[in-house]
């Protein structure tokens, strides 16, 4: 199985956000590609409201990249010039820099402002989008733009339009079973396919990666492969699906963001005392964070969340890099042949570790 090549493909549809036309393409890509592997292959059908926008900043009449931060408001603004301006700086915890927005917000609601642009100040000064959840807030506008453009912003003549709309849809994850064994044996393999812009770090990578798993993990134990939608809209596909299960698997493995990319800062949790762990993230050079109270969300990051209330052995893996949700997270910026291979013998020692715990 090529990784990279794997990686590569899903990472060339484009835009991954959940309900897009590419999304929806890759989506049919994943399934043919699955159907080699399979002894059963699903999707796992949800609703959700669905947020779309058209967004323009002309900046001295040339047009610089620019997104509507989700759910924050519809309707439309044709030629706004009364609009708040900020910026804000992004770490690994993204919730700081949204709750930095949601205070400039409050000052240009109070300034009777019609929308309010924000620069992304993150690791590459480009363009970031935020993960949210999918609820309309009603609120102002709010445009974001790339971190770089900060600094002219206030000296140029700017002109904002605004177009937003919610929706009812529905999105689907896709549920690949490999093996015959009973649920109550199964093993989960969960990352999810959809995330901002071409995401080849953020998913593609991880997408490759749980594919390989799980087909090396099912020569020997039964293995439920679960590709989750609607990541950036709070998880939500993760937890429609592992909610409506009746039992606990016997372990889950969720493989999270930005594994095998360069410059990447990796974390892993786990609720398992294994030795074997200890030797291998020491050897990688990579933070394992004990779980001391596992069946809580909040020990747990990314859609291991999801997973929690079954308290049952749980490794997660994730992090993030320099382009991490912007327009540069792209194949060629992020991995090559190798990084995947490398990483993949790390996951295949940790998964066999975890097996024979539970």
């Amino acid at each position: 199985m090529n990784l990279y090549k794997l990686a590569s493909d899903y990472s060339k549809f484009g835009c991954h956000r959940t309900g897009s036309t590419t999304q929806l393409a890759t989506e049919a890509w994943l399934l043919k590609t699955l159907q080699t592997f399979t002894h059963r292959l699903e999707k796992f059908e949800f609703d959700y409201q669905h947020f779309e926008a058209v967004t323009e900043v002309l900046v001295d009449g040339g047009l610089i990249p620019s997104m509507a931060l989700y759910y924050e408001a519809v309707g439309e603004l044709v030629d706004c010039r009364n609009f708040e301006m900020g910026s804000v700086n992004i770490s690994w915890d993204e919730s700081m820099a949204y709750a930095a927005i949601q205070e400039i917000q409050k000052q240009a609601d109070q300034g009777k402002c019609d929308a309010l642009l924000v620069a992304t100040r993150c690791a590459n000064d480009s363009l970031y989008a935020f993960n949210v959840f999918p609820v309309l807030k009603d609120l102002l506008p709010v445009i974001l733009v790339p971190g770089c453009e900060f600094e002219r912003l206030s000296e140029s003549n700017i002109c904002l339009n605004y177009s937003a709309s919610v929706s009812q849809r529905t999105a689907n994850n896709i549920i690949a079973r490999f093996g015959e064994g009973s649920s109550k044996s199964t093993v989960v393999i969960t990352t999810p396919i959809t995330g901002w812009f071409e995401c080849a770090g953020e998913r593609g990578t991880g997408v490759a990666l749980a594919i390989a798993l799980a087909e090396q993990l099912s020569k020997t134990c039964t293995v439920e492969l679960v590709l989750a939608s609607a990541h950036e809209l709070g998880y939500l596909g993760g937890f429609q699906f592992a909610d409506s299960l009746d039992n606990s698997p016997a372990a889950v493995i969720h493989l999270g963001s930005c594994l095998a990319t360069r410059d990447a800062r990796i974390e892993a949790w786990s609720n398992v005392n294994c030795s074997a762990f200890d030797k291998i993230f020491r050897r990688q050079g990579i933070v394992l964070n004990k779980v001391s109270n596992p069946s809580s969300q909040a020990d747990w990051v990314g859609e291991a969340e999801c997973w929690a209330h079954f308290n049952c052995p749980m490794l997660s893996i994730a992090g993030d890099n320099p382009v991490f949700h912007t327009p540069d997270d792209r194949i060629d910026n992020v991995t090559d042949e190798k990084l995947p291979v490398d990483m993949f013998r790390v996951l295949k020692g940790l998964a066999e570790a975890l097996i024979k715990t539970k």
